[in-house]
């Protein structure tokens, strides 16, 4: 559900006609629309559907030299009238603002005008809410399970599939008239897989993509990739410590960076230079863990130590 032009323009044209008469110099108004359909499932059975509409109109004021914003998502006439008379008259308690002025007509934009001119907006959008509630049963592992249960068995599988669409539109009093149109559509699977001597590990994956064609490419593989990292923790291995080459998964890598300054933190003497993770092999030698001062709370902190191997 998205607003026609005419619909946009006549809640434009009411905002600026009524910030005009309460004294406003110049006015931006901004109103986005954004649109979900979102279908969950649970052990191949559709657990939950949901559908939300979320518009809001925001407007940015310049009232005698004063700068001020505002959101409503109340557009009808009375309402968003006494919403703008109110709002004028906020502004003229601000301090005021000399350097905050809309950019000037020539430097404004002029050629998104129809809201595609990104590439993020999927044509087949309204096509595609129809197949939503088909695709997320389609896309579930639990009615061919036996296929892939080698060695544990999946107790659980967990999903969600949705398709959302954000739409914006800008105007202001120097000219400015541009659109911009957004689709997305996302699924992540979350599943337990159980060994035979019941022990239970976990696992998720998702993706997302803003066109219907190369998500459907990748759909019905999402909920097979989080079985097959729940399956890979199964029979756990210790390490040794020592020196080892390493090689880190894109998931893991951010938790490397929050790693790196928890030891700065507690030692800054000796901490490590930043570690880079990105498509290369790292040394680490992990030493012994060591505990730290009892805090405040009285928990127990503790650290652990890292080295690069240059």
């Amino acid at each position: 559900m998205m607003d026609t032009k005419e619909m946009v323009d006549e809640l434009f044209s009411r905002a600026f006609l009524c910030a005009g008469k309460e004294g406003a110099d110049a006015v931006r108004l901004s109103l986005n629309t954004n649109y979900l359909e979102l279908a969950g499932v649970r052990n191949g059975k559709i657990d939950k559907l949901k559908t939300a509409l979320d518009r809001s109109l925001q407007l940015c004021l310049f009232v005698d030299g004063r700068y001020g914003t505002f959101s409503t998502n109340c557009t009808e006439k009375g309402p968003l009238e006494d919403f703008i008379k109110h709002s004028v008259s906020m502004v003229r308690m601000l301090e005021k603002d000399p350097f905050r002025t809309l950019p000037k007509a020539e430097r404004l934009a002029r050629d998104a005008r129809d809201g595609k001119e990104a590439g993020v907006w999927d044509p087949s959008w309204d096509h595609a809410l129809e197949k939503l509630r088909g695709l997320a049963l389609e896309s579930c592992l639990w009615e061919r399970k036996s296929l892939i249960e080698k060695g544990f068995r999946l107790v659980s599988e967990e999903g969600e599939l949705s398709a959302n669409s954000c739409v914006n539109y800008v105007r202001d009093s120097n000219g400015l008239d541009v659109c911009h149109m957004e689709s997305s559509y996302e699924s992540g699977f979350e599943v337990t897989v159980e060994t035979p001597d019941g022990a239970l590990y976990e696992d998720y994956w998702w993706d997302s993509s803003p066109r219907l064609d190369a998500f459907l490419a990748s759909v019905h593989g999402i909920s097979q990739e989080a079985v097959r990292r729940a399956a890979a923790q199964i029979g756990p291995k210790a390490c040794p410590g020592g020196l080892y080459n390493m090689v880190v998964d894109c998931e893991c890598a951010p938790r490397l960076g929050i790693f790196d300054r928890s030891f700065r933190n507690f030692h800054k003497e000796q901490a490590p230079e930043p570690v880079s993770v990105v498509n290369q092999t790292q040394k680490y030698d992990c030493q012994a863990e060591q505990a730290l001062p009892d805090s405040q709370d009285g928990q127990r902190r503790r650290r652990y130590a890292a080295k690069i191997s240059k």
